[in-house]
């Protein structure tokens, strides 16, 4: 993906692509997918001045790791601020690909944001 600027952001520029992760201890870990930063604290239908709003509907989460496959996906409501995911992860390297889906579950675009948290072993 390559979405470089904020204003690519609030028009809801839609590009997708992957990111190259190492998993640093095995453990549980909580990813949540955002359209927007967390200071925004925005819904992900939501726009920003000057932007665009879209009907997203569900959230999906595939990460390939030495180990297997992880994939999920959630719906989402229009209040939703971030879908949550959390799976356990061994100590790897992993590809994480994310996306939105409108109501036809066509995919829109991937999470502009990830935040990971690691919740224990």
């Amino acid at each position: 993906m390559f979405v470089d600027q904020q204003t690519q952001v609030k028009k809801g520029t839609r590009r997708n692509g992957y990111w190259l992760l190492e998993v640093a201890r095995t453990g549980r870990y909580v990813f949540e997918l955002q359209r927007w930063p967390q200071e925004a604290d925005l819904p992900l239908c939501e726009a920003m001045p000057s932007g665009k709003a879209y009907d997203i509907t569900g959230g999906r989460m595939f990460i390939t790791t030495q180990y297997g496959n992880v994939n999920m996906k959630k719906v989402v409501t229009k209040n939703d601020k971030s879908v949550r995911f959390e799976c356990r992860l061994e100590k790897g390297p992993v590809v994480l690909h994310t996306w939105f889906e409108d109501a036809d579950k066509e995919p829109l675009f991937g999470a502009y944001y990830v935040y990971v948290t690691r919740k224990s072993d």
